[in-house]
């Protein structure tokens, strides 16, 4: 039920459109077939899942094999190996601020809409904006908002730094415990990192597209 009211008020964000073959085009066959492969049973449901495509700079929302929004990739950084292409589901989504409202109100949103007012029940503004996602994989997708002004950049170039040191040692203890370490850094306007925090829920599946090595 959830995912059907997430695929109407997501088509109020975004239109419909198919996945063309210049969209599903990686230009290595093989590649393609493994994401054809993969894909396949996610389209097959009627679930709402999550399409990060590095090389393409994208994440899409697709359900049945529909793009039902897409938010463009302003910026990534990756640390650890690619894994296969495959599916994997949420597990966790966490952040320092969670959101300030739990309850999304739908008559309120189908007051709005026939009313010709803002969807207020779309609750963006409660979402937050920076945050981890946990996938049953093992691979952990940060997300934070681009960098507005001066102070933005250089906290930036602040956290570049801190990355680059950190990285190294948070993967060599993970070697230490047995534990592969795959982190997937993305960087998205504010607007769009609230939206997938909003419609990416936990238990729904995803598939990462890796950029080619």
């Amino acid at each position: 039920m959830r995912s059907l009211v997430l695929l109407a008020l997501l088509c109020v964000l975004s239109p419909a459109l198919p996945v063309t073959s210049a969209e599903a085009d990686t230009g290595d066959p093989h590649k393609l077939n493994q994401r054809l492969k993969a894909e396949y049973p996610l389209a097959r449901t009627q679930k709402i899942y999550v399409v990060f495509d590095l090389e393409a700079r994208r994440i899409a929302l697709r359900a049945s094999g529909l793009t039902v929004a897409e938010f463009p990739i302003a910026r990534y950084r990756l640390w650890g190996a690619s894994r296969p292409t495959a599916s994997s589901t949420l597990l966790d989504k966490k952040s320092l601020f969670g959101p300030q409202r739990q309850v999304i109100d739908l008559s309120e949103a189908a007051e709005k809409k026939s009313t010709g007012g803002e969807l207020r029940a779309l609750e963006l503004d409660d979402m937050p904006d920076a945050y981890q996602l946990v996938l049953s994989d093992g691979v952990r997708i940060s997300v934070d908002p681009e960098p507005g002004g001066l102070f933005g950049r250089t906290l930036q170039l602040v956290d570049d730094g801190f990355w680059s040191l950190s990285r190294p040692l948070i993967s060599d203890w993970n070697f230490i415990l047995g534990r592969p370490y795959t982190e997937l850094a993305l960087t998205l306007s504010e607007t769009d990192a609230r939206r997938l925090h909003w419609s990416f829920s936990e238990g729904a599946a995803c598939l990462i597209l890796w950029p080619r090595e």
